[in-house]
C-alpha cells in the first residue's frame, strides 16, 4: 500500500506529489514588521534506482500581496528547487541533499513611485541526514539528524526621497549588497499510528517533534531564505516527516522548535490524499504552516 510503502521499502516505486498550501513569512522594516501568508505549491518526483537507493526532486513557489499602512504595498515572490539522494539499509536512512532558492520582496508606495524598498536574497544549501525506523504492529516510530550548510547573497535598493535642490548631489536609490553563509543541524523524533480500513484503503496519522539550532551566520538571513527544502522533509521510508513543502516554517531565532501533525488516506493501491499543519515552539515567532497534497505511486 502506498502509505506502508514510506515505511517499508520491499519494492521498486517511483512517485509523484502536488501539495498547495500557506506558509508564515516576517519581513522587519524600519520601524514595525510585517507577517506576510504567502499561499504556494509544490511538485515533487521520487525515483527508485535500485532496491536501496532513491532519488527525489522538489520545487515550490509562494507568493503574497498585501496593503501596509494604508499608503504601501508589500509583495513577496519565493521560489525553491531542492534534489536529494537517499540510501536505505535495514531500519538505517541516509541523505544528501542541495538547494537553491530565489526569495524576493518589495514594498512599493501608492503615491509616489520614487519611494520603494526591493530585496533579493539567493541561497543555496548542501544537507546531509541520517534516519532511524521502527515498526511495531501497527505503531511507527522514528529519529533523524540532519545538518544544513547554506551560502547566500543578499542585494537591497530603496528609493530615497529627495528635495529638488537635493537631486544632483546624491543617487536616488540607496545599494545594499551582503554576502555570508550559514549552519544548522536538526533533529526530530516521528510517532505515527495506522487504520487499515480494507484491503486497498487505510489511514495514518502521525506526530512529529523538532529542533533546529544554528550553529553559526546569520539567523536573520537564515529565516528569509526559505530554508531548504529538504532538511524538513527527506523522503525516507523509514522517517514519516511530512513529504510536503509547507511544513518548512521560518524563524529567526537561534534555536527553536516546531511540532507538526499529520494525516495520511490512501484512496487506493496508487493514489492518497496527505494533509499537514505545523507551528514553531520556543520561538519568538510562531510561524504556522498548513497544506494539502495529492500522491500518485507508480
Amino acid at each position: 500500500m502506498l502509505l506502508l510503502s514510506l515505511f517499508t521499502k520491499q519494492s521498486y516505486a517511483n512517485s509523484v506529489g502536488l501539495s498547495y498550501g500557506q506558509q508564515e513569512y516576517q519581513l522587519a522594516l524600519t520601524d514595525s514588521t510585517v507577517v506576510l501568508k504567502p499561499m504556494g505549491s509544490a511538485v515533487s518526483l521520487s525515483l527508485d534506482l535500485s532496491e536501496n537507493w532513491l532519488l527525489d526532486f522538489n520545487y515550490q513557489q509562494w507568493q503574497d500581496e498585501q496593503p501596509f499602512q494604508q499608503l504601501s504595498v508589500v509583495s513577496l515572490d519565493s521560489q525553491t528547487f531542492g534534489i536529494s539522494v537517499n540510501y536505505y539499509v535495514d531500519n538505517w536512512s541516509y541523505a544528501v541533499s542541495y538547494s537553491r532558492s530565489d526569495v524576493d520582496t518589495e514594498v512599493s508606495s501608492n503615491r509616489q513611485q520614487s519611494n520603494f524598498r526591493s530585496e533579493e536574497i539567493i541561497s543555496s544549501s548542501i544537507g546531509g541526514s541520517v534516519g532511524y525506523g521502527l515498526a511495531k504492529g501497527n505503531w511507527f516510530y522514528s529519529a533523524l539528524v540532519s545538518s544544513l550548510y547554506s551560502e547566500w547573497d543578499f542585494d537591497k535598493q530603496e528609493g530615497v526621497t529627495l528635495l529638488s535642490e537635493q537631486a544632483m548631489l546624491a543617487p536616488p536609490i540607496r545599494v545594499e549588497k551582503i554576502a555570508g553563509n550559514s549552519t544548522s543541524l536538526s533533529t526530530s523524533v516521528s510517532v505515527a499510528h495506522f487504520w487499515s480500513i480494507d484491503a486497498e484503503r487505510g489511514v495514518l496519522l502521525g506526530t512529529l517533534l523538532s529542533w533546529h539550532y544554528l550553529l553559526s551566520g546569520d539567523s536573520v538571513l537564515i529565516s528569509r531564505n526559505g530554508r531548504n527544502v529538504n532538511a524538513s522533509r527527506q523522503n525516507t521510508n523509514n522517517q514519516r516527516a511530512s513529504a510536503n513543502a509547507s511544513l518548512n516554517t521560518i524563524s529567526g531565532d537561534d534555536s527553536y522548535g516546531q511540532f507538526s501533525l499529520y494525516a495520511s488516506y490512501d484512496l487506493s493501491p496508487s493514489w492518497s490524499i496527505d494533509v499537514d499543519s505545523s507551528i514553531n515552539i520556543a520561538s519568538d515567532y510562531n510561524a504556522r504552516t498548513w497544506s494539502i497534497s495529492v500522491g500518485y505511486l507508480f
